[in-house]
């Protein structure tokens, strides 16, 4: 005891030193509990010297791209929010979700952010700040988010902020596109106020929740069974064939879980498909291509989105989007890659980017065309002028 205390008064050594093998061990364990409690508590008094206190530091984007998360940040809403972000269907593996909130994490909130560590991270700020906004680096965000408190008591209120919080972002950065949650359907008018708001120009988009609620309510109405149907495309979800036995794939269960996982995407068209109609391309897409196209998205801002549009009001122009239901987003892509002279009787799987010239191959973008994509060559000239046969 006394050469322990001795140790501990003084740095420079002393005469007294263990003799015994008892003596030795003691000081061997004494050693070994101090350097076991030093790093235990080691991190907890670096970062109380820490100059800058959790949470308020500066992102760094020059690893990957990210998006901004703010408004009404907690558990539920972070949950349900990474949830889909880091769906395995969801190809976009890269982008980092950037939550921003005026408190600290709590707890459950933390964890929640340390198994999500490498795709998600927590700074507390404002958006109302211009300091905040620079520190999570808006400037270089790929959107922000404002989300809204769907169970909040004055809904006005909350529409009120989420509303102040966008002006403050747009006048940190006019041209970053920004999606909002709001309340009430009577606060949009002044969202179409804020300056630089366009949805043309930034893809600014504003999502009305009770809007959606009513009107998925009143086409249920209508139509039973709507209202599930949308949710499950706006909801990502995995299809496993082999978690169903043999005996349930004939069932409706195994229907409705093979359904339930499909989504709603957007994707390009190929270039064949160029003053084609809407009919035509979407029946070249579902019998060649094995998706449903059910509506485009255009360029004009007197159309927009189009589901089933009328071949008297409707044709394909370049710059055209798709609007299709399929299990993935990687299937779609074969729409942007469709060449009539290249993969006329190829399948699904195997359309690939073709390099052929499509200027003397004889194909055109025409009804005959698509006609010809389920008719051998060997066909009489009678027979390809014959009506669509792809149904």
């Amino acid at each position: 005891k006394q050469w322990y205390q001795r140790r501990v008064a003084i740095t420079a050594g002393g005469d007294l030193k263990p003799e015994t093998t008892t003596t030795r061990l003691v000081v061997i364990v004494l050693i070994a509990v101090g350097l076991a409690v030093f790093a235990s508590f080691g991190p907890a008094v670096i970062e109380m010297f820490k100059k800058s206190p959790p949470y308020v530091l500066d992102y760094d984007d020059s690893k990957s791209s990210h998006v901004v998360v703010c408004g009404y940040i907690n558990t539920s809403t972070v949950s349900n929010f990474m949830r889909d972000f880091l769906h395995p269907e969801n190809e976009d593996h890269e982008t980092t979700a950037v939550f921003l909130n005026t408190i600290p994490p709590p707890e459950d909130l933390q964890n929640l952010m340390h198994r999500n560590f490498y795709r998600c991270q927590y700074y507390q700020g404002s958006p109302l700040r211009a300091g905040d906004l620079a520190r999570v680096k808006l400037s270089t965000a790929k959107a922000c988010l404002v989300i809204a408190n769907k169970h909040s008591a004055e809904p006005d209120a909350e529409d009120a902020a989420n509303i102040l919080r966008v002006i403050s972002i747009k006048n940190y950065k006019s041209d970053v596109r920004v999606i909002i949650q709001i309340l009430n359907y009577h606060n949009e008018e002044h969202l179409f106020n804020v300056p630089d708001w366009n949805h043309q120009l930034y893809g600014d988009e504003v999502i009305c929740i009770n809007e959606l609620k009513l009107g998925l309510l009143g086409k249920s109405c209508l139509c039973p069974g709507f209202s599930t149907m949308i949710a499950n495309l706006i909801m990502m979800s995995s299809f496993h064939p082999s978690n169903y036995s043999k005996d349930v794939r004939s069932n409706w269960e195994y229907e409705y879980g093979y359904g339930a996982s499909n989504e709603l995407y957007t994707g390009s068209l190929s270039s064949d498909f160029l003053d084609m109609t809407f009919p035509e391309v979407a029946e070249i897409c579902l019998i060649k291509l094995h998706i449903l196209l059910i509506g485009v998205e255009t360029n004009s801002s007197s159309t927009g989105i189009l589901f089933n549009p009328s071949p008297h009001i409707f044709r394909f122009r370049q710059g055209t989007q798709g609007i299709f239901i399929a299990q993935n987003p990687t299937v779609i892509k074969s729409a942007a890659l469709f060449c009539f002279k290249c993969h006329e009787y190829a399948i699904q799987s195997e359309i690939v980017k073709c390099t052929c010239d499509k200027s003397d191959s004889g194909y055109t973008n025409n009804r005959s065309n698509s006609n010809s994509t389920s008719k051998p060559k060997t066909q009489k000239k009678k027979e390809k002028s014959t009506d669509c046969d792809l149904r």
